[in-house]
């Protein structure tokens, strides 16, 4: 049967912490008052969350702390391997212990080292990152949440964030901390009386574990919410970040495009600030103190009258421009909220499936404890609900009901109260996920009686994760467990016993099937839905026979298991079943979602699968276009302003960054460059959005191909944010080592100052596979770069890796075609005008040590030359080098008897080879008349000339 078009969409729903303002407000919330005067919050200015969201959009601040080459990413590997098979991969990323480079090293490549060094470690610690998906939360005993969620602390917040936020715009803000160790105290003062508003102990209840593993409530101080609160005092004077300043706001698009705004403390703070605020209500109280505290300021310094007093009212009116309006303009046609809608405005697949208008799926957070028997919450006992959010997401699968574009647990049966409860009260989807409502789910699953299900932590919170425990929750809370107790209980049994898992795998399997489908509303979908669901641009096809079109098509569901391990858990030596439980919703030959539930036990990957690459249509193309041009017609376009326009442009069919090798813009770094050891690394961060792992991964290859040529030191920028990008890969999953590791720049030694510790077991690589992948590699470098010293890196690169890449010259002889020849001995020869290179080449190889196994079947330089002699007959370019290249070369019995039954015409004598020789270049007249007159005149070159025809 033909398929006319089939659309799989897969997700992974282990990905990223989305808890901030739904989009959906964003028009409400820049209509509401803030003085009661029509005082608004202006839209694209610094409260505005719109700046921050298209900066999430590109990525920016996970390229920042991820990537950046002030960062210094902790991780390390060891592959540990008997007789060259791999048996243990031991991947540690170590998260907590990410710091910022010492000024000693920064100092080397920056104007200011201090001011770089602590907005980076800064960043660090207020997005310290669990796992390798941005996040400011952390179970953490020392961070600036577990000390802005304090209980003492929390009707404070605000005053605190708002104070940074003006600290960071150059405001004197009378924020302090004032006191030594355990006694310092965060003190705020009225900025006209200089009464203290507040004072606030930088302690902190955290719930600790002592030598003899018992728990207790124990306040801790909180140096890293310290030293984030000292970082924007000590910072709100510093020219660096003030207008003119290296690291100024930008006020041309071609300052934006430099990307050093990413080193300015405002816009850190505001992206902060977007990341934490998750109601409407919350940002307007934000927006609210700001304005306050601006009028106190603006009053304090009127008060002064001197003429600096007066230059610091007009700075603070200034800074109230950038925040506020009165205006009654209709924000919903404003062009900035037009590019919200034109790039991530909600389309069909929304209301098909619930989960597809939440941008980022989140995963995890950090939520307190819950005990159910007071129905009560610790917040000094935190962790990280990465199962529980899983399983949250399954529930917004099995709880949508299609037709009423809404939650229901009606079809389920006679559900759990909390479970009702909660999609009572969370009914209709949302593209944001609350604090509030990740405790909600908490009551749902957190310290259930059931004592089947397994918890990680003694209180019973935090869900083990394992295939079978998910089914036991399931199960619990939809009212199912006490009539399939039996068939869950025989599933434990069959894991507890030793030989092959497949009986139990099929088990778990069909039972899945029956448990999710009796779960899931019945739907069925007609072609012309699922036409649309395929390809949402254009129904140009529904004309074509109505009624086939409306043919309804039956949801079905499968369910795979894949990756299957046995973890003992260390509490109390229950058996766990790891691997990933996929659900198939499908409309057959039509729609397939898929839905993974990731239970992997030390590593849990956080990728998102689902990520929609925006493709704009002609309509919405000239809608881009209409829109950048309204950007470049105002005269005082903010950084928000900037983002949109080069969102814009990055996302307009002519201008993609996602084509091949990134080489598609050309303010993007590129192979054609000759100094792209210079590029600007946070510029590379505005062209370049790593989301997915293979696009990091081909990343990585990119930059360290343009690098080519510029040796790289441990203590090179680019050396560490290559060594950043190589840390954030899976380096737990085979097939990404492999995809790093089996590779002529990693093997040949092209990245060894620019990784952590990585302990890899040299492996002989026997297959063709990687060699063909190689080979292609080079030739596209070839096609895009024309850097000599470059090439000739790459090459040693080859050889140095040895076996089958070391025999790249007659693999790429045999393999290549003739221009690829010329180009490769044209960069080498720098057009036929010198053969310094390929002697430089050929003493490499000679330098090698041929008792290495890896270089054996490694050709000689003397075969070598041979290779070159035959490649530069095609082309006259090397007439000139033609006679050097022949005296490179000696035929000597060692050279005959390597190669006796690798000649490719043996039988063939002298004058067919000749005649082959200038039936096969007859292009190139100069170059056959310059070989016959040395073959002529040389016995030597004669004899050369014959056997490389010979071998060749």
């Amino acid at each position: 049967m033909h398929i006319r078009k089939k659309i799989v969409i897969g997700m992974i729903i282990l990905c990223k912490i989305y808890c901030k303002l739904e989009t959906s407000s964003y028009v409400s919330l820049h209509n509401k008052n803030i003085d009661g005067k029509g005082l608004k919050i202006r839209l694209g200015g610094s409260l505005s969350p719109i700046g921050p969201f298209f900066s999430e959009k590109l990525n920016l601040m996970r390229a920042k702390r991820y990537f950046s080459s002030e960062m210094d990413i902790q991780y390390n590997l060891n592959i540990y391997a008997t007789n060259n098979v791999w048996e243990l991969i031991d991947f540690n990323r170590k998260f907590n212990s990410d710091t910022a480079h010492s000024k000693e090293i920064l100092a080397k490549h920056c104007k200011n080292p201090i001011y770089i060094r602590d907005y980076h470690q800064t960043i660090a610690h207020l997005f310290p990152s669990l796992l390798s998906n941005l996040s400011i939360y952390t179970c953490g005993k020392n961070s600036f949440m577990r000390f802005i969620q304090s209980e003492h602390v929390d009707e404070h917040r605000l005053n605190i964030l708002a104070s940074l936020f003006l600290l960071a715009e150059g405001v004197d803000i009378p924020l302090t901390v004032e006191g030594t160790g355990s006694k310092q105290m965060l003190v705020l003062k009225d900025i006209i009386t200089g009464e203290e508003k507040f004072s606030l102990s930088m302690l902190a209840m955290c719930n600790v574990k002592y030598a003899d593993n018992t728990m207790k409530d124990v306040k801790l101080i909180q140096r890293k919410a310290v030293s984030v609160i000292k970082f924007f005092i000590d910072n709100k004077t510093n020219l660096d970040i003030r207008e003119g300043g290296e690291y100024a706001e930008p006020k041309t698009y071609e300052e934006f495009k430099t990307g050093k705004f990413l080193c300015n403390s405002r816009w850190l703070i505001q992206y902060y600030i977007f990341e934490y605020l998750e109601s409407e209500d919350s940002t307007v109280e934000l927006a609210k103190i700001v304005y306050s505290m601006l009028m106190e300021s603006i009053e304090k310094k009127k008060s002064e009258e001197s003429e600096e007093s007066n230059d610091e009212v007009k700075y603070l009116e200034s800074i109230v421009n950038k925040c506020f309006v009165r205006s009654n303009e209709d924000v919903s046609k404003n062009w900035r909220m037009r590019t919200l809608d034109l790039l991530y405005g909600k389309d069909f697949l929304c209301d098909t499936f619930s989960f597809m208008g939440i941008h980022d799926f989140p995963l995890y957070k950090c939520v307190p404890s819950y005990n159910r028997k007071e129905n009560s919450f610790n917040n000094s006992i935190l962790y990280s609900n990465h199962a529980e959010v899983e399983l949250l997401f399954l529930f917004f699968y099995l709880a949508y009901d299609p037709v009423k574009k809404e939650y229901t647990t009606e079809h389920m049966g006679n559900v759990s109260p909390d479970l009702k409860k909660f999609f009572t009260k969370y009914k209709k989807p949302s593209d944001t996920i609350t604090y509030a409502m990740h405790n909600d789910w908490s009551k749902v699953v957190a310290d259930l009686a059931n004592k089947n299900i397994i918890y990680v932590n003694a209180n019973r919170n935090k869900l083990a994760t394992c295939i079978i425990n998910t089914l036991y929750v399931v199960s619990e809370i939809t009212g199912r467990y006490s009539i399939e107790k039996k068939t869950l209980n025989e599933f434990r049994t069959l894991l507890k016993k030793s030989g092959c898992l497949s009986n139990l795998i099929e088990t778990v399997k069909e039972y899945a099937k029956n448990l999710f489908t009796s779960l899931t509303k019945e739907s069925s979908l007609s072609i012309q839905t699922l036409l649309l669901l395929t390809n949402n641009e254009s129904s140009s096809d529904t004309n074509k026979c109505k009624s086939a079109l409306k043919k309804m098509i039956k949801k079905e569901i499968r369910v795979t298991i894949s990756n299957i391990s046995k973890e003992e858990l260390d509490l109390d030596g229950k058996l766990l079943l790891n691997g990933k439980l996929t659900i198939i919703h499908e409309y057959p030959e039509h729609c397939r979602l898929k839905i993974e539930l990731c239970h992997l036990n030390s590593y849990t990957p956080i990728k998102n699968t689902l990520c929609k690459h925006i493709h704009l249509n002609s309509s919405k193309s000239a809608a881009a276009i209409d829109i950048i041009d309204s950007i470049n017609r105002e005269t005082n376009n903010s950084l928000s302003d900037y983002i949109i326009k080069h969102i814009l442009e990055q996302a307009l069919p002519n201008n993609s960054t996602k084509k091949k090798n990134k080489d598609s813009c050309t303010e993007n770094m590129s192979l054609a460059n000759d100094n792209n050891i210079s590029y600007p690394i946070d510029k590379f961060f505005l062209y370049n959005s790593m989301e997915l792992e293979h696009n990091l991964l081909k990343t990585i290859h990119h930059i360290r191909s343009c690098l080519l040529g510029h040796p790289l030191e441990k203590t090179d920028p680019w050396a560490r944010t290559i060594s950043n990008m190589i840390g954030d890969l899976s380096l737990y999953k085979f097939n990404t080592i492999v995809k790093m590791v089996f590779t002529s720049m990693y093997l040949g030694g092209l990245y060894k100052n620019c990784t952590k510790e990585m302990n890899i077991p040299d492996k002989t690589i026997s297959s063709d596979h990687y060699l063909v992948n190689e080979l292609y590699k080079y030739i596209v470098y070839l096609q895009k770069s024309g850097s000599t010293t470059g090439s000739v890196e790459l090459i040693k690169a080859y050889l140095a890796a040895g076996d089958r890449m070391g025999q790249i010259f007659s693999f790429f002889l045999e393999r290549g075609v003739s221009p690829d020849y010329t180009k490769f001995l044209s960069v080498l020869t720098l057009e036929g005008t010198t053969i310094e290179y390929l002697d430089e080449i050929a003493k490499f190889i000679d330098s090698l040590d041929k008792n290495n196994p890896k270089y054996k079947n490694l050709e000689p330089s003397n075969d070598v030359w041979i290779i070159w002699l035959k490649m530069s007959f095609k082309s006259n370019i090397f007439v000139p080098v033609i006679q050097e290249i022949f005296d490179k070369i000696t035929i000597d019995d060692a050279l005959l008897s390597r190669n006796k039954d690798k000649l490719k015409h043996p039988e063939k004598t002298n004058d067919e080879l000749l005649s082959l020789f200038v039936q096969s270049n007859t292009l190139y007249k100069k170059m056959i008349e310059t070989v016959k007159s040395l073959i002529e005149k040389y016995p030597k070159y004669s004899e050369i000339f014959y056997y490389t025809m010979k071998r060749y």
